[in-house]
């Protein structure tokens, strides 16, 4: 598997996908707000976010979207954020979710980065259990009045 670039403001497939992703863990965004969020990525790729599909033999099996932050107490110190991650459906439980994250944590080390972190909601649970099965614990709760 590879590591492929991404063009997040000019490729339509990144587009329909990160959509159907949203979708896929009951989050779909209003189309508007797709449209700023895509707007947004843009502007930032390249910079502090890079997106990657993952390839396998010319087919993409998911994607990864990766952060270079700085701590905010140990500001030399680098932190890669997985910001998005998905496998697509065919390609999952065949070892591309493992790769494609084994490609992306390798990507952020080159970059200085000495830890990395992400985000999973709750209720995912195979998310949950991929991300404990590689080593990722719960180092904290972040709670939100609704």
């Amino acid at each position: 598997m590879a590591l492929v670039p991404v063009r997040v403001g000019t490729d339509p497939d990144f587009a329909a996908r990160l959509q159907q992703y949203w979708r896929d863990l009951g989050a779909a965004p209003a189309p508007a707000w797709h449209a700023r969020y895509l707007s947004r990525l843009s502007e930032e790729e390249g910079h502090t976010r890079h997106t990657f599909w993952g390839e396998r033999a010319g087919a993409r099996v998911g994607f990864v979207m990766l952060r270079l932050d700085n701590d905010w107490m140990l500001p030399a110190r680098r932190i890669g954020y997985i910001a998005e991650f998905t496998v697509f459906a065919p390609w999952r439980r065949r070892g591309c979710g493992r790769t494609l994250f084994d490609l992306a944590a390798a990507w952020l080390s080159e970059r200085g980065c000495a830890q990395v972190e992400l985000d999973v909601l709750p209720a995912n649970q195979p998310a949950l259990a991929f991300w404990r099965d590689l080593g990722f614990a719960v180092a904290y709760h972040h709670m939100r009045r609704l």
